[in-house]
C-alpha cells in the first residue's frame, strides 16, 4: 500500500513540476537556452554528519536556467510513522553549475531547507556535490 501511495504522489509531482516551472518562470528567463536542461527523473544518494547513504528520486523540471521539481526519500530521521519524506526542489542553472533549495513540505515532521551545490557533468546525466544545512554537510550525487 505505501509503495502504491508513493508512486502516485510521485507521479502527481512529477506532472505538476513542469507546469508550475512554465507559470513561474518570467519570459526572459525562459528564453534563456545556453542552460543545461535537467528535465526528467532522477535516482540519488546523500551522505554526511554520521549517517549512512541515503538513495532518493527527484524529478526535476529546468527551463533555461531556472529548476523546479520534487524529492522522495526513505524517513531515516523524521518522525511518526511515514515512510517517507517530501520535499520541493527550486534553483538555477548556470553553465555546468547548479544550486538548488530542497525543503521538506513536513511529512514526518520535517520542513527545513537543505541547500544543494553541484556540478552537472558534460553529457547532463550526472550531477555530483555538496549538501548543507544547520551547520552540517555532505556530498551528494544524482545521476539519469
Amino acid at each position: 500500500m505505501k509503495k502504491h501511495a508513493l508512486s502516485a504522489a510521485f507521479a502527481a509531482l512529477a506532472l505538476a513540476a513542469p507546469l508550475h516551472a512554465a507559470l513561474s518562470t518570467p519570459a526572459a528567463a525562459q528564453s534563456n537556452q545556453s542552460a543545461v536542461n535537467l528535465t526528467g527523473a532522477w535516482r540519488g544518494v546523500y551522505a554526511g554528519d554520521g549517517n549512512a547513504n541515503t538513495e532518493f528520486t527527484a524529478t526535476m523540471s529546468s527551463l533555461g536556467s531556472r529548476l523546479s521539481g520534487a524529492m522522495v526519500e526513505p524517513n531515516t530521521f523524521g518522525s511518526g510513522d511515514v515512510a517517507f519524506l517530501l520535499s520541493t526542489i527550486t534553483g538555477q542553472i548556470d553553465g555546468s553549475s547548479v544550486v538548488f533549495l530542497k525543503t521538506y513540505d513536513g511529512s514526518g515532521g520535517q520542513s527545513h531547507t537543505v541547500r544543494y551545490e553541484g556540478r552537472i557533468s558534460a553529457n547532463g546525466r550526472r550531477i555530483a556535490g555538496t549538501w548543507t544545512t544547520g551547520g552540517v554537510s555532505g556530498p551528494f550525487e544524482m545521476v539519469r
